[in-house]
């Protein structure tokens, strides 16, 4: 997949709707082990870096309570199983959980009866309330700025007199860092930022 961007970067085809979709596949298999079937959707599956980091983060928090997101929806799922089998009293958030559903999660985390909550930026960026929490860790980020600012605001309100810790879990060496590093440089959603052929081939190099 990389070597055909930057092939399509070479002949000067490509389609302003092709890289960001292409970028997103990229960063999903920094994230985990991942397959494309013969339409192009990708399966995520174990093994994956990035949860091992996320078991060793939360062991070194101890029994703090934490927010876990990412934009990826298999990813966050992965980490549900992950946490089940690590016995991690967790809640679900994603697009797929009912209105319902998600506001017994909030409530179980915020009486202190789970330790985690899973949630996707989508499903849980705006509206939910999670200020048991004081360290929020991101899988992966949003492409938005504006999202990933959301997400955080979950675990702040006003007034709180105890520190706020965000963590971010980067596949170094990898597409996942470049992306971040060009994205806090630019200030900018990664929709803009893969206008620019010069930057896609500096991601991809």
């Amino acid at each position: 997949l990389r070597k055909h961007m930057l092939a399509m970067l070479e002949d000067g085809t490509l389609i302003a709707s092709h890289p960001l979709q292409r970028m997103t596949r990229l960063l999903q298999f920094a994230s985990a082990y991942a397959e494309i079937d013969g339409e192009g959707n990708v399966s995520l599956s174990e093994p994956s870096a990035t949860l091992d980091d996320m078991d060793l983060v939360l062991e070194e928090l101890g029994s703090r309570q934490v927010v876990i997101a990412a934009e990826s929806r298999q990813l966050i799922e992965l980490a549900a199983v992950r946490l089940e089998k690590t016995s991690v009293s967790h809640g679900l958030i994603t697009g797929a959980v009912p209105e319902a559903e998600r506001g017994s999660v909030v409530e179980r985390f915020q009486a202190g009866e789970t330790r985690a909550v899973l949630l996707t930026m989508g499903a849980g960026g705006e509206g939910i309330t999670l200020t048991a929490a004081d360290t929020i860790v991101f899988l992966q980020r949003s492409f938005s700025a504006i999202k990933n600012a959301q997400t955080e605001d979950r675990i702040h309100r006003i007034g709180q007199d105890r520190s706020v810790t965000i963590i971010d879990i980067i596949a170094a060496d990898t597409i996942h860092e470049r992306v971040l590093d060009v994205m806090i440089e630019k200030g900018e959603r990664l929709e803009e930022v893969a206008r620019d052929s010069d930057t896609l081939r500096k991601w991809l190099s």
